[in-house]
């Protein structure tokens, strides 16, 4: 596996004139593959899953909140303000670095506890590791 930045640019660049909008809700589809990992998808991306995998907790949150444990599908609002988000549940950035990731604690979902650890792949979904994600169950 190639990890350079090479390696990531095109996907990067694809990924920041789709979806790098700040202050806007981005809504992310999650798919529980065959070997039991969450993978965000980004389908119009030109490599593969293991470029796209939500690790840690973030797997156990994906779990939490998926109905049927396969998909799910989450609305997730990225800022650096706090904002009076009723009905979301947020995550609040913790150490981070550009290329390990970034932790963040969960706020606000009965019943789960802990931090989740968002993959480099946040960079694709979001295009920064926000210092708050507010997050809730995507209903069509």
């Amino acid at each position: 596996m190639n990890n350079s930045i090479n390696a990531l640019l095109p996907g990067a660049q694809t990924a920041s004139t789709i979806v790098c909008t700040f202050n806007k809700p981005y809504i992310l589809l999650f798919n529980r593959e065959e070997d039991g990992h969450w993978y965000v998808n980004h389908s119009y991306l030109p490599f593969g899953l293991h470029r796209q995998v939500m690790v840690a907790c973030a797997d156990e949150l994906c779990s939490f909140l998926s109905n049927d444990n396969r998909t799910v599908r989450i609305e997730a609002y990225p800022g650096y303000e706090p904002y009076d988000k009723t009905g979301y549940a947020c995550l609040v950035r913790g150490h981070h670095s550009l290329v390990s990731g970034s932790h963040y604690q969960v706020k606000g979902i009965p019943g789960f506890k802990g931090e989740v650890w968002l993959c480099p792949s946040t960079l694709l979904a979001l295009g920064y590791y926000p210092k708050r994600i507010y997050i809730r169950k995507w209903s069509d």
